[in-house]
């Protein structure tokens, strides 16, 4: 009897333990997400006024802040990275490189870009660039389409474009579809 009271105080100890290791963890991987978006926007204010220049926010960064993007009905401001890479999209939306007139800006959609399946028609989206002063857009089109195709990006000539993964159900591991929300200038 003795034994197994014991027995149940150790388990009870262990199951307690575990508990605290898992509320530490996930204090920790938010409190590293917190400092990362401190250290972004620092770096963002470095490189803000001078095309040239690459702060990056932390010194084995891969990549370095070269926008803003701003939604002010939704409240948000994110910095954007210099590339969409997976790296990158981990800690803020990044730059998809291609050789359309576009500025094409991607991130996950359970993080950065969870709002961008709610943009309406009509709903104003402002940009900036190093050393250039804040670009005003307005939604004009949303998309639904698979990621191996980008016909959509015809004929779309100086459009700000949102990318994000759309997971078309809950099993969907790699989610092939993607939303797409295209914005002119205003």
């Amino acid at each position: 009897m003795k034994n197994r009271r014991k027995l149940l105080r150790l388990l009870a100890l262990c199951i307690a333990m575990l508990g605290l290791v898992l509320v530490f963890k996930s204090s920790y991987v938010y409190g590293k997400a917190q400092l990362a978006q401190f250290l972004l926007w620092q770096a963002w204010q470095e490189n803000k006024a001078d095309a040239n220049h690459k702060q990056k926010a932390w010194y084995y960064a891969d990549g370095y802040p070269v926008g803003e993007l701003i939604v002010k009905s939704r409240n948000i401001s994110q910095i954007v990275l210099n590339e969409a890479s997976n790296r990158n999209l981990a800690f803020a939306p990044g730059i998809w490189h291609h050789p359309s007139n576009n500025i094409l800006l991607a991130a996950h959609n359970d993080t950065h870009f969870s709002f961008v399946k709610e943009l309406k028609l009509g709903e104003q989206i402002s940009y900036q660039t190093q050393g250039k002063a804040q670009q005003h857009f307005k939604v004009v089109n949303k998309l639904h389409v698979d990621y191996r195709d980008s016909n959509w990006l015809l004929g779309l000539e100086g459009y700000l474009v949102l990318i994000t993964c759309e997971r078309r159900n809950g099993l969907d591991l790699v989610p092939e579809g993607r939303v797409v929300v295209v914005a002119e200038r205003v």
